[in-house]
């Protein structure tokens, strides 16, 4: 039980340190496109775009998503290959959830309280 529980919060970092990451890719992929720009050898990282979406008055980036949900797919596929899908599935989708859910409310910003 305990290390389903490690497991758990493992795959929880690292689906809320790709969105964190993606959520910012248009920043960290600006020093690469600029290089590529001046003519310099570039990252491969370079040539990944960033897709945007307008809600409100933020613009969400949503490669933090598409990054956790090829992590997640990688890793059910893992679960799967291991025949441990049934038991471990649920906490892989629940962290991936949790991840997702509390990665928007700090990129959007919590409700006002009144």
């Amino acid at each position: 039980m305990a290390k389903r529980i490690i497991f758990t919060v493992l795959q929880f970092i690292a689906f809320f340190v790709l969105l964190c990451i993606g959520g910012y890719w248009d920043a960290i992929s600006l020093p690469f496109a600029l290089a590529k720009m001046q003519g310099h050898p570039v990252f491969i990282l370079s040539s990944i775009p960033f897709i945007t979406f307008p809600m409100g008055s933020h613009t969400l980036v949503a490669d933090g998503i598409l990054f956790a949900t090829v992590l997640l797919v990688v890793l059910l596929a893992i679960q799967a290959t291991r025949k441990k899908l049934k038991p471990a599935a649920f906490y892989t989708l629940g962290a991936f959830v949790v991840a997702v859910i509390l990665s928007l409310l700090f990129k959007v910003g919590l409700p006002p309280a009144n």
